[in-house]
């Protein structure tokens, strides 16, 4: 499948631009079809080429763990890998590369890119004003960010994405949260996604990504040092790379809900079904897609939470939350009152772990589980 897929990343995702430079070069316009949005994992874009026809530095694509490239893939016509062959300079220029893409649920497709030759590889070739408009125009008509191309026009690298949301033994007072700790973490707080929950027994695993009549309860953490920690946990939890054969579980991005109805992007680890006993998935299913929940330990995490961000002033915090949106427009002694206690407000999901935090600044609480 991945030979008819080809994943868009640079100025071919500005149809117009493309279109004009197939008819001026005798080939039939429109010979890409849409197929979906999609990243690239673990690349990020540089402009490390020099074009004569650009007059400047154009894209390509370069490795680096937890950044991504965000793109198009479309599907290709008949003699349209011919024509973006041409186009490309390749395979003496640009070359095609197999990759494998994410699309915005998480699932990972195979596609074709174009990738620098090494031989033609600089560090940084500047660009001109001209050709990053038609860049941006481009990933404006599909609704892409253009700040990590921006970044990279100013020989900057892109930000990475801090996102990661865990599940099991990763979670806060999980056996695994230290490692989190000891990369340095920005804030953690409660959030949720699409998804199932297995029971393996001493951990879970996510799986089922494209359900939407099941969430996965977790954490969203934002990390200090994505690139040094995400290089950590692909071996911790046996991911070998995409598109690479043999992985225990698989790294994606996914979009998570951390109480405040806004989705946020994320990676996390996930197990494929095949790589689940499919003749016992359903009865190791937890239901409730908690894996405090599962362990007996959700009621007095969320206690000993709420303490840790309110300490004495439980009351007052609740005067404060009930001066805001959505409690606001109820009388503010009720508002108050039906908060409390905050850690039932949690719970029955009234109220999020990030509108406490919002409140009281504590984006870091780990409370002690004895």
């Amino acid at each position: 499948m991945s030979q008819n897929l080809y994943f868009a990343y640079g100025s071919n995702l500005n149809l117009s631009d493309l279109n004009a430079w197939l008819e001026r070069n005798g080939c039939s316009p429109d010979l890409l079809e849409f197929h979906s949005p999609a990243c690239l994992p673990d690349f990020e874009p540089a402009f490390t080429y020099r074009s004569a026809s650009r007059g400047g530095g154009v894209l390509s694509i370069r490795e680096r763990t937890g950044s991504i490239v965000e793109g198009v893939v479309f599907k290709v016509r008949e003699g349209g890998w011919e024509a973006l062959d041409s186009k490309e300079g390749a395979p003496r220029c640009y070359r095609r590369h197999n990759v494998t893409v994410l699309t915005p649920n998480g699932a990972a497709i195979r596609a074709v890119t174009y990738r620098v030759t090494p031989c033609h590889e600089s560090r940084f070739v500047a660009p001109t004003d001209d050709y990053v408009s038609v860049v941006r125009a481009g990933m404006k008509r599909w609704g892409i960010s253009d700040q990590a191309v921006t970044a990279a026009s100013r020989n900057r690298r892109p930000p990475l994405a801090e996102g990661l949301f865990v599940y099991g033994t990763l979670l806060r007072n999980g056996s695994r949260f230290s490692l989190l700790a000891e990369h340095g973490i920005r804030s953690v707080i409660l959030a949720e996604t699409f998804g199932q929950l297995a029971d393996l027994g001493q951990y879970p695993a996510m799986f089922n990504l494209d359900s939407r009549n099941d969430l996965v309860q977790g954490e969203l953490v934002r990390m200090r040092n994505p690139q040094s920690l995400l290089q950590l946990l692909d071996v911790i939890e046996g991911f070998r790379g995409f598109g690479v054969l043999g992985s225990l579980f698989q790294r994606t991005r996914i979009t998570v809900d951390a109480g405040d109805g806004r989705l946020r992007h994320a990676w996390t680890y996930y197990m494929d079904t095949d790589s689940l006993n499919s003749g016992t998935t359903e009865a190791m299913t937890i239901p409730s897609g908690s894996w405090r929940v599962r362990c007996g330990t959700h009621e007095r995490f969320i206690e000993r939470l709420v303490a840790e961000h309110v300490g004495n002033n439980e009351r007052a915090l609740a005067e404060r939350l009930a001066g805001q949106l959505p409690f606001s427009f109820m009388d503010r002694q009720v508002a108050t009152d039906s908060l409390l206690p905050l850690k039932n407000a949690i719970l029955d999901g009234r109220l999020s772990e990030r509108r406490l935090a919002q409140v009281c600044g504590c984006w870091t609480a780990n409370p002690a589980i004895l």
